[in-house]
């Protein structure tokens, strides 16, 4: 049992210092997952009719309705980029403009077709409803700057390069555009918080110099952005850090010329399991070449473990209000510094 003496400072200070410092960065992340958007990523960029128009001033382009029906993703794996979703794409036409053969010559971009059905057609006069069961594969570029605290924003490009530089245009609305399930199935942790999708060109050019080696084809972008609803993530990242930080600065409370090599030992032990988890974090971490919130987080709280483990060796020659100086310092500084990292970003 440690007593309050001439040179112990008792647990009043240190718990009330982290008391304050978990309800401040807790604080701070309640602040910014409500008031930042937390996905990174751009929505692809397509030409729009207007551009095409203009490139065929003469001809007012015909419109090929199109629609997605995402049933569920069987593989929903935001950590590394990769999807896999079964579903229904459809096509709305004048069977006098476009024909069944042109628009089977659809294509996923970035994505591969895993299955595809035979047409489903439809007729009612001149217009022709066609679907198609499709399984599809494709990888989204996402941004992880914001890892655990991130929410990613999906996309994938359908396009039809038979219907180069003909008179066709896609044309969608937001109905057409319909998921089943908010959840991601195969990984529970994330919601659909928004849909988007939109209809224009994409555009192959051959030689920028010479018009007729450019090719505009139509195509139709989906646009899905996903919340992370888990804190599983969040809690292995900085629980751990936090504990190991609050630990070392209780035992600082101590009296150092009673128990100085307790001291020593506990900082060193918390140093060498700051270096440790840092294979923790990595395992649960994307595989990118940038920093992310998590790496940042890590490095304060292991620059202040280091501090620790350096004046532990120190605190036999400080005074009560010195020791208590430093507590206070620790902890502003892993404070603000998690702050600035999170809300300055």
């Amino acid at each position: 049992m440690v007593h309050t003496s001439e040179k112990g400072l008792g647990y009043t200070l240190p718990f009330a210092m982290m008391l304050f410092t978990t309800f401040v960065l807790y604080a701070a992340i309640g602040y910014f997952l409500c008031s930042h958007s937390a996905s990174l990523e751009l929505v692809p960029h397509l030409k729009t009719i207007d551009s095409q128009e203009q490139l065929n001033a003469k001809h007012v382009p015909n419109s090929v309705d199109v629609g997605l029906f995402i049933n569920n993703f069987s593989k929903f794996d935001a950590l590394h980029g990769s999807f896999v979703f079964d579903g229904t794409l459809w096509f709305k036409a004048d069977s006098t403009k476009v024909s069944v053969d042109q628009l089977a010559q659809f294509k996923f971009e970035r994505g591969t077709i895993l299955e595809k059905s035979q047409p489903y057609v439809t007729k009612s006069g001149n217009e022709i409803f066609v679907r198609y069961d499709i399984k599809v594969e494709f990888f989204s570029q996402l941004n992880y700057k914001l890892f655990p605290l991130d929410e990613h924003r999906i996309s994938f490009v359908v396009s039809n390069k038979s219907l180069a530089d003909s008179s066709i245009a896609f044309t969608c609305s937001d109905k057409n555009f319909v998921i089943k399930e908010a959840y991601a199935e195969s990984d529970p942790e994330w919601l659909l918080a928004h849909t988007k999708i939109s209809a224009g060109y994409l555009q192959d050019t051959y030689d920028a110099s010479f018009a007729p080696r450019q090719s505009l084809y139509p195509a139709v972008s989906f646009v899905l952005d996903y919340a992370r609803i888990g804190a599983r993530n969040m809690a292995v990242v900085f629980l751990p850090l936090l504990l190991l930080f609050f630990i070392t600065l209780f035992v600082f409370a101590l009296d150092p010329s009673r128990y100085e090599a307790m001291i020593i030992s506990i900082a060193t032990g918390a140093l060498s399991a700051s270096i440790a988890y840092r294979l923790v974090i990595e395992n649960v971490s994307p595989r990118v070449s940038y920093f992310t919130l998590a790496d940042y987080i890590y490095l304060i709280f292991l620059l202040a473990n280091f501090c620790m483990f350096g004046l532990s060796f120190l605190l036999k020659h400080f005074s009560q209000v010195q020791r208590k100086i430093v507590i206070i310092v620790l902890h502003s500084a892993v404070t603000i510094s998690c702050l600035y990292v999170m809300l300055m970003w």
